[in-house]
């Protein structure tokens, strides 16, 4: 193939690319999710994964493979541009919270904690904002109400908590 100009695309690619994507994801959360934050190191790794996590979803947003897959069969939700990219949002949430995590495990100033604690609610608020938005956009699509279901209550609940932790230390 040396020499080659031409990219060989077909429909059943770019959607095995995105559930790759997707999958990859999904590790990278788990990893970061299970590592234990008891040290800097482990706190700092953790949010790593989600970043990484979030990059990846940013990614399987832009590829987009609804476009690929035409009208039917409908796409799989966890495929979906606007699903990736709330997904992605809350990503970057979890992120922040490792970062609040840290913060606390160095003894960090309580009003350097609270602009933290600040910023990750912001972050949990923009994503469960976020899904909303996805989920009321198409009143007819299922598998969107069901994003919404799971998705959006772990995101509010994360946001009054980063919010009732900084008031705590106000």
């Amino acid at each position: 193939l040396e020499g080659a100009t031409e990219v060989a695309l077909s429909a059943s690619l770019t959607v095995e690319r995105a559930a790759v994507l997707f999958n990859l994801a999904a590790a990278h959360c788990a990893c970061g999710a299970l590592l234990p934050r008891t040290d800097a190191e482990q706190i700092k790794t953790a949010a790593r994964h989600f970043q990484v996590a979030a990059g990846i979803l940013d990614e399987l947003a832009i590829l987009d493979a609804p476009a690929a897959l035409g009208p039917k069969p409908p796409p799989p939700a966890e495929l979906q541009p606007e699903i990736a990219r709330a997904l992605s949002l809350a990503m970057l949430a979890r992120a922040q919270e490792c970062f609040c995590d840290k913060a606390e495990a160095d003894g960090m100033a309580a009003g350097t904690r609270i602009k933290l604690l600040l910023g990750c609610r912001d972050a949990y608020a923009a994503a469960a904002a976020t899904i909303c938005t996805v989920a009321d956009a198409s009143p007819s699509a299922a598998p969107l109400k069901r994003f919404k279901a799971w998705a959006e209550p772990p995101c509010r609940a994360k946001q009054h908590a980063a919010e009732a932790q900084a008031l705590w230390l106000a």
